[in-house]
């Protein structure tokens, strides 16, 4: 008799935070806390972290209290910088202390990178890692490089070493670090000669030697100072699972792995849909009002200031909306055809620099290509609308005037779109940050002067 799959299948995450959620809530009101309590350690740490960033912030505190230390400092290590900025102020600096001492150099790491400079200095203190190399290592590179996400857990191999005894020195270990799919081979000098699957030391003969066995082609190593970027796109490009980091003289410092390619993609993702729409951190939604409002009156200033501009250029034609009031309702035509157009080609600029396939040698031949698009876009689009437009009111020179109107704003808008995530870069900002409000304000101004200026010439 066959099991159902639903009968055998764990319950689902989301429904494990649902649970977690009611729980959390009924805990004031019943006594319920040793089943929160057999709840919590059944959960992964990872889904602990999810429920922590969708609740409000004194239930935080509230669950942080009820975890068992075991889970405590890899659940640090889960969650968000958002959240950790707002929770570790309330946990005790001791307790906090204690967690560092239970985790690895490069996870110390991690964690004091998202809090504040006062806040780590006291932090590094109590745990008395002050003289920890690992975590001094770690903390000496910038963070979007490979030499702040490596970690120390390298399992290296001598190329005289037999698979006899790197099978015997792999289970004297008992565990294996995590996305370990391959050891460094070393020479006598300790540099990189090679690298040697796993499942090699399954298919061949005990006696067999590293040096005769291990893979010397194709080799994938990062140096400390290289961009994260290009490590995460070396790691897509050859399907790899961890890599070694190497010195100048070809020494290994670290090894690289999946998990942290993919925790950084992931965060910057994020941190580039909120910079797209000019907020410029991640935000907590639980977060006190004051550090929200913070978080995005930048912006919103920005997009007052350009609001104000626009309404004064539309302003200067007051006359001749009042003679043609047609204008006035094709305008949201021209400035929202034009706006698609410069989010598709600031989001084409700043994938494509993310990934590096713009440079100096064919930036020329990318920005031309965007101008012929949306020349060609302008024309079909905004003859179709001048049909409209023609249909509706019975006027050629109005089509003829929105036809032109939106071959320019077509053209504005994919020069705008392009060079401004390329500015961004050039100052060492991020390509996306305030794109769609920058966008929105040149698209719209330029589009309405352009569209209302030849009304004034050609239609009064």
């Amino acid at each position: 008799m066959q099991t159902s799959s639903s009968t055998l299948s764990a319950p689902k995450p989301k429904r494990q935070l649902l649970l977690l959620l009611e729980q959390l809530r009924d805990v004031e009101n019943n006594d319920s806390s040793q089943r929160l309590d057999s709840m919590l350690s059944a959960v992964h740490e990872a889904d602990i972290a999810d429920v922590m960033e969708t609740i409000p912030r004194n239930e935080r505190l509230t669950l942080w209290e009820r975890l068992p230390m075991t889970l405590k400092s890899d659940v640090l290590l889960e969650l968000s910088e958002r959240v950790l900025q707002d929770l570790l102020p309330q946990i005790p600096e001791e307790q906090t202390a204690e967690l560092m001492q239970q985790m690895t150099g490069d996870d110390v790491a991690s964690l004091l990178r998202d809090i504040s400079p006062e806040l780590s200095g006291r932090l590094i203190r109590r745990a008395g890692l002050v003289n920890n190399i690992e975590l001094r290592t770690s903390l000496a590179f910038a963070d979007d490089t490979v030499g702040a996400l490596m970690g120390f857990d390298s399992v290296i191999a001598d190329e005289t070493d037999t698979v006899d005894d790197l099978c015997n020195r792999l289970r004297k270990r008992g565990e294996l670090p995590s996305h370990c799919d391959k050891l460094f081979v070393v020479d006598t000098l300790s540099r990189l000669v090679g690298v040697l699957p796993l499942k090699r030391l399954l298919l061949y003969p005990p006696t067999s030697l590293a040096r005769e066995i291990m893979v010397t082609e194709d080799l994938h190593f990062f140096r400390t100072e290289e961009s994260i970027e290009k490590a995460a796109s070396a790691f897509e490009r050859y399907d790899l699972i961890s890599a070694p980091v190497l010195t100048d003289t070809h020494q290994i410092v670290g090894r690289l792995t999946i998990d942290e390619i993919l925790d950084h993609l992931q965060k910057n993702r994020e941190l580039g849909l909120l910079n797209s729409a000019g907020v410029t951190e991640e935000e907590d939604l639980f977060a006190s009002l004051p550090r929200r409002f913070t978080n995005r009156w930048r912006w919103l200033l920005v997009n007052l200031v350009a609001a104000f501009f626009i309404s004064r250029v539309v302003g200067l034609f007051e006359s001749t909306i009042v003679n043609v009031v047609a204008l006035a309702s094709l305008m949201p035509i021209v400035a929202g055809m034009s706006g698609n157009v410069g989010n598709q080609t600031a989001t084409l600029t700043v994938r494509a620099l993310a990934l590096e396939q713009i440079d100096r040698t064919n930036w020329r031949a990318v920005v031309w290509g965007e101008i012929a698009l949306s020349l060609i876009n302008g024309l079909v689009w905004g003859g179709l609308v001048g049909c409209f437009a023609y249909l509706l009111y019975e006027r050629l020179d109005l089509a003829l005037v929105l036809v032109v109107a939106m071959i320019f704003s077509f053209f504005a808008a994919a020069v705008t779109g392009f060079f401004f995530p390329l500015l961004m870069k050039r100052i060492g900002k991020d390509p996306a940050l305030g794109a769609s409000v920058v966008l929105t304000s040149v698209v719209d101004t330029l589009g309405f002067f352009v569209f209302l200026s030849l009304g004034a010439i050609f239609l009064l």
